[in-house]
């Protein structure tokens, strides 16, 4: 059973006023038959249905698919049977089997990638045709809006043209010290990839990194005997960084140049831009103290600096994350994501850079530009405005501010835009929906028509009641927690309670979706006896910037305050056990976690932090410096946020579990707690997970569940 409460409860405690959200209240009719198993919340078997592979071909057509048997086409309310994997894949064996990167590329014919093989197929006489093959060791691959294939091989670029007999290598010398094409600055400041098509496709954009003055750092392969090293470059907090330039290669002329940036490691090159007509494009170059940026125009043929549109300041950090949104049919406007009035909103602006004016407006972030409608006089975007829990779909007038709102339901609202912009698939979930996607006229407003409606996952299944909650912290700040409670809940008794926290910057846990945002294990631990909670702290994301900057140059002191409130309140519950209360999280969580055990003032018992960050100093420049600024400028921060300095507070019974192939934590981390509880005579549970990265996925994640409740169960 989920529900949100419709009831208002007051209590005082220790002067903090608690209330419940005000979310309609749902209880599931339905037959209880078996207990959720550990499967369940390892694999996707309980998830809700989707449309997969969503892809609007014209105003009136859409595919989809949402079980892999067959790819469907919604054609003017009509869904027939598109393709099958027979079709796509010959002899494949699979019902369908996925592609990407599929294409129209007329009305009859259609491309796609798979196995490494660039496919075409008429739609007429259904006969796949291999356009070209790349090599099996080719990744990062990135399609031209044409025909031509980027991508990378031992660090260096390569373009595919069909028609040619082999592919043209665009640089030749790459190294351990020199890699191309790859994401750079560790894929902060949104960056997800580094080759980038012009929109045109002549032109192909990609990051140079040079890391020649980060020394190795060693991760131990224990597979083989002898053990092996696998050398990685990892940029520490206040120590040098990449060196990172940007090349153009031009189809038609087979040159490169160089954007004419400063050389050097104290500037991140961020959200590259191609302007409509492939002449410029534009760079958001942040300073390595990350508190200035400058938005750069380069001409794209010659590389030369051509302007500097404007810049960007703030006392504790810039950061962004979008490339520029040109107005179609224009080279003259662009819209621009910036946080300047203390919430992430839209800004008009000029190809000059001058201000147009403000697009969006309010005390909430605007999450995602979604695209033009309305012959491109407004704009389509999803926004927090209603509650921080909730996320809306809106069309906004690019000349006036105006916002309507379009999706009616409470929940988290995602959307995927027609050609025109004048439709919209809405897909959604809330508390009391799995998933939902209607058709919505973005003039009107209105839902044209219910698509999908996936069953209710949870049938048959033994489900603890959910509820969303509002405290009161530090100054009569809003902080949002989500309980749930064991399936047989009897508020006659007592219970082991678990926080389940990550608590840093970019992850909300709790919001109004299906589930409350929780994971499938939350409500297996609940279901094996625990009440599960989880507090969204300040320094989390969703709420504003002043929100979020509160944890700056401190990280983990006014997270734990925030945490404390909500162990305070799970103490006041007369059915919670106030002896019997853990901790567990991972990355950042796990961080919280240690932190809570030894920095904060709440009891826990017990304790389970995953590939946690133990020290700062050991973390990776461009995110440590945005929330930490450099050691050298903030000793007193890094020292207080280094947990081996806490060890000797550590009363509770704690377990460690750690990847040891971790590239984002590295494995430092812990051996350096452990070590120092050895040291100090202090006593902990370690366990590795030889052959695992940041976190444990695969066949191995049931393991690592069973060994996190098995913990709790024991000491709990």
């Amino acid at each position: 059973m989920i529900r949100i409460s419709n009831d208002t409860m007051k209590k005082t405690l220790f002067s903090l006023a608690l209330l419940l959200v005000l979310l309609p209240s749902t209880t599931f009719a339905q037959q209880i038959t078996q207990p959720i198993s550990l499967f369940d919340a390892v694999s996707a078997a309980k998830f809700p249905d989707r449309m997969y592979e969503l892809q609007w071909i014209s105003d009136e057509a859409f595919v989809y698919t949402t079980d892999f048997s067959v790819l469907k086409m919604w054609e003017n309310g009509e869904t027939t049977d598109f393709l099958t994997g027979a079709e796509l894949i010959p002899e494949s064996e699979e019902a369908y089997p996925g592609v990407d990167g599929l294409r129209f590329d007329s009305d009859k014919d259609i491309s796609y990638l798979k196995g490494g093989n660039l496919i075409r197929m008429n739609l007429e006489d259904r006969e796949p045709e291999v356009v070209m093959s790349l090599s099996e060791k080719a990744e990062h691959i990135e399609r031209s809006p044409k025909m031509a294939i980027a991508y990378v091989i031992d660090g260096n670029v390569y373009v595919s043209v069909p028609g040619e007999d082999s592919p043209r290598m665009i640089t030749d010398d790459a190294s351990a010290d020199l890699v191309y094409g790859e994401a750079a600055h560790r894929s902060e400041f949104g960056i997800t990839k580094g080759l980038f098509w012009s929109p045109d496709g002549t032109k192909l954009a990609f990051y140079r990194i040079d890391q020649s003055n980060i020394p190795d750092y060693a991760l131990i392969n224990q597979q083989v005997i002898p053990a092996t090293t696998n050398n990685i470059r990892y940029p520490m907090a206040g120590q040098a960084s990449q060196i990172v330039t940007f090349g153009i290669y031009d189809l038609e002329s087979r040159e490169t140049v160089y954007l004419d940036t400063e050389e050097g490691s104290d500037q991140y090159l961020t959200n590259i831009s191609w302007s409509p007509d492939n002449q410029q494009v534009y760079l958001a170059i942040v300073n390595r103290g990350q508190d200035h940026l400058w938005l750069t125009r380069f001409d794209a043929t010659s590389g030369e600096e051509e302007a500097v549109l404007f810049e960007e300041t703030d006392e504790q950090y810039v950061e962004p994350e979008h490339g520029l949104m040109f107005v179609p049919e224009s080279d003259n406007e662009f819209l621009w994501f910036s946080e300047r009035d203390g919430y992430q909103h839209l800004y008009h602006f000029a190809a000059d850079g001058q201000l147009i004016r403000q697009t969006t407006s309010g005390e909430f972030d605007v999450e995602e530009f979604l695209g033009f409608s309305q012959n491109n006089e407004s704009i389509l975007v999803s926004a927090r405005a209603e509650s921080p829990l909730e996320s809306h779909l809106y069309r906004v007038e690019l000349a006036g501010m105006k916002m309507i709102k379009l999706s009616d339901e409470h929940g988290s609202h995602s959307a995927t835009v027609s050609p025109s912009g004048d439709k919209i698939i809405d897909t959604w979930s809330s508390t009391d929906v799995p998933r939902r996607a209607n058709l919505i006229s973005s003039k009107k407003g209105k839902v044209e028509e219910e698509l999908f409606d996936s069953d209710n996952p949870f049938e048959g299944l033994e489900i603890g009641e959910m509820e969303i909650i509002t405290l009161a912290g530090e100054g009569g700040t809003a902080l949002y927690g989500r309980i749930i409670k064991p399936a047989d809940f009897d508020e006659t008794k007592q219970y082991p309670a678990i926080v389940y926290v990550y608590g840093g910057p970019h992850v909300q846990l709790v919001q109004d979706r299906w589930m409350g945002g929780a994971s499938m294990y939350l409500y297996y631990l609940a279901q094996q006896g625990y009440v599960v909670w989880t507090l969204d702290n300040r320094g989390t994301p969703g709420r504003g910037i002043d929100f979020e900057q509160e944890t700056f140059r401190q990280l983990g002191t006014k997270e734990i305050q925030d945490q404390e409130t909500g162990v305070t309140y799970l103490k006041s519950l007369p059915f919670v056990d106030s002896e019997r209360i853990g901790v567990h999280g991972w990355s950042y969580g796990g961080f919280m976690t240690t932190s809570l055990l030894t920095r904060g003032e709440s009891d826990f018992k017990v304790g389970v932090a995953g590939g946690p960050v133990i020290d700062w100093n050991l973390y990776e420049v461009m995110y440590t410096e945005r929330y930490m600024d450099t050691p050298e400028e903030n000793p007193t921060g890094y020292e207080e946020a280094a947990l081996v300095g806490h060890i000797n507070n550590l009363e509770s019974k704690l377990l460690i579990l750690h990847g040891q192939q971790d590239n984002v934590v590295l494995p430092q981390h812990s051996f350096q707690y452990v070590r120092e509880a050895v040291k100090n005579g202090i006593q902990l549970d370690y366990f590795p997970y030889p052959t695992h990265e940041h976190n444990v996925r695969g066949r191995d994640r049931m393991h690592l569940l069973e060994k996190i409740t098995e913990y709790f169960d024991q000491h709990l």
